[in-house]
């Protein structure tokens, strides 16, 4: 089964992979370098690549900003 994300009035699926976020998350660098320049091959638009080692690492990137106290 294929994902299909919903397209607003006016734009076309190009839209949909313009300025993308990725996280990248592999315990290998190189692995995760091939990732990045195969996605960037096939035209996608990297806005921002934060690459991890691992999945634990990753939880403080993903998980929402918590608000400070002050």
């Amino acid at each position: 089964m294929e994902a299909v994300a919903a397209l607003r009035p006016g734009q076309n699926e190009h839209c949909l992979m313009n300025s993308i976020r990725a996280l990248i998350v592999d315990d290998s660098s190189v692995m995760r370098k091939i990732v990045e320049r195969s996605l960037r091959q096939a035209g996608i638009d990297l806005k921002q690549v934060l690459e991890a080692g691992s999945v634990s690492i990753t939880m403080p990137v993903s998980s929402p900003a918590t608000p400070k106290p002050y």
